[in-house]
């Protein structure tokens, strides 16, 4: 396998090169493309990665770090003694950093439906020693409250989910694993802290994300809203949660009195009406007038 050659060589490379930045000294174990990588970030926090997410370990090995951008707005959204959320966490790569910026005082709900990644995520947790600092919710979330079929996707994990696109799916030749997980709503969800609402909340959830905030009405209308960090893929949301779901979830936002922006590497670029649909593929930052801080 061409990716897992390139992996391999890198991390000889890495074990071999003393790295200039300080903070920045990779270790490896298990070079294995059927066991777990061990490495750290750039701002030194312990990192285990899933060989099997090819691109992202391979990004990560190169650079320090995952999805830059998305970094830099949780960098400049979070503060010490915040209560934040990570819905669809994955293995935990923004679990951690949001941890180690919320500090002692803080709080981080870390969601994630399916058990195998869930292991990985607890993992990256403990050995950072964030255990006081994030409880893991085992369970998807969306519009409603039961149980519902959950698509693992091996070759991919980090794409898994309630609903998988078919187009992602044939373009990987995905081998899928169906089982049933617990799913619940966000408003439900905070019903349990007595109507808290959380600082800032990151979605990543493929395609189900219009769901996610439908379900979602009371945190929405709140009177300090939170910031809201999402994924959004026009052709996945659509094949998804339907034809309408760009028109739809801009509708919702802007009706909640939330302006749009997309997220750049060094910059938010905001959206007129209408636009979101028409963006393709990215993250996108939703901020409420009635919030404060705007950062």
């Amino acid at each position: 396998m061409k990716i897992w050659s390139k992996i391999e060589s890198l991390i000889r490379e890495a074990i071999r090169e003393e790295l200039s930045n300080a903070h920045f000294r990779p270790s490896f174990f298990s070079a294995d493309k059927n066991s777990e990588i061990y490495t750290h970030s750039q701002d030194g926090q312990r990192v285990l990665l899933d060989p099997r997410e090819s691109f992202m370990t391979l990004h990560f090995l190169e650079h320090g770090v995952w999805e830059p951008h998305v970094r830099r707005v949780i960098r400049e959204s979070i503060h010490e003694g915040d209560w934040v959320m990570d819905i669809g966490a994955n293995i935990g790569l923004h679990t951690i950093f949001m941890a180690k910026l919320v500090g002692d005082t803080g709080h981080v709900q870390a969601i994630e439906a399916y058990p195998e990644t869930c292991a990985w995520l607890y993992k990256n947790i403990d050995i950072n020693g964030l255990n006081s600092r994030v409880e893991v919710i085992e369970r998807a979330i969306g519009f409603s409250n039961g149980e519902v079929e959950f698509s693992y996707f091996l070759e991919h994990p980090g794409m898994s989910g309630v609903r998988i696109s078919e187009s992602v799916a044939s373009n990987h030749k995905a081998t899928l694993v169906k089982s049933k997980v617990k799913m619940t709503n966000l408003d439900t969800l905070l019903e349990s802290r007595g109507g808290e609402v959380p600082k800032f909340i990151k979605i990543d959830v493929e395609g189900l994300e219009l769901e996610v905030l439908k379900g979602a009405a009371e945190l929405l209308a709140a009177k300090q809203p939170p910031i809201i960090l999402l994924e959004f893929n026009s052709n996945m949301a659509i094949e998804v949660s339907g034809q309408t779901a760009g028109l739809e979830l801009e509708s919702l936002m802007r009706n909640n009195s939330y302006e749009i922006f997309r997220v750049e590497l060094d910059k938010n670029v905001r959206l007129e009406p209408g636009e979101l649909e028409s963006q393709s593929n990215g993250d996108f930052l939703f901020v409420n007038e009635r919030t404060e801080d705007k950062s």
